[in-house]
C-alpha cells in the first residue's frame, strides 16, 4: 500500500460536511474484504492546538462507536505515543514533538 499504508481515515460523513474534493482513488485490504476507496489531503488539529498539514486520508464510511476520524501512524509517527495501565486506570498520552525516548524495560525509573 506505501504511501496510503499507514494514513488516517475520514468518515464521509466528514468529507460531506465540510465538503472535501477527493484526491484520487486506492485499494484497501480489511477484515471484510478488499474495496476501492476516495481519498483526500486534509489538515488535522490536535487537542493540544498542534495543525498537522497535508496529511493523506482514506474515506470510509462509517468508523466503530462515534468516531469520526482515526489518527494514522503518519501522525502518531511524528511524536511519542504511550499507553499504560496502572490500576485498572487506562491512560493514553500522545505528544508533538518527541521530547526523548521512552523505554518502558530500560529506564530504571519505570521499575524494568
Amino acid at each position: 500500500m506505501g504511501y496510503w499504508g499507514t494514513c488516517s481515515v475520514i468518515t464521509r460523513k466528514i468529507v460531506d460536511l465540510l465538503g472535501l474534493i477527493p484526491t484520487g482513488f486506492v485499494e484497501v485490504h480489511t477484515a471484510n474484504g478488499t474495496a476501492i476507496q476516495r481519498t483526500f489531503i486534509i489538515d488535522i488539529k490536535l487537542p493540544n492546538g498542534m495543525l498537522v498539514k497535508g496529511i493523506p486520508a482514506i474515506e470510509v464510511y462509517t468508523l466503530s462507536g462515534d468516531s469520526e476520524a482515526l489518527i494514522g501512524m503518519d501522525i502518531i509517527t511524528l511524536g511519542d505515543l504511550s499507553i499504560t495501565n496502572y490500576n485498572g486506570h487506562i491512560c493514553m498520552s500522545f505528544r508533538i514533538p518527541s521530547l526523548h525516548e521512552i523505554d518502558f524495560f530500560e529506564s530504571p525509573n519505570f521499575g524494568g
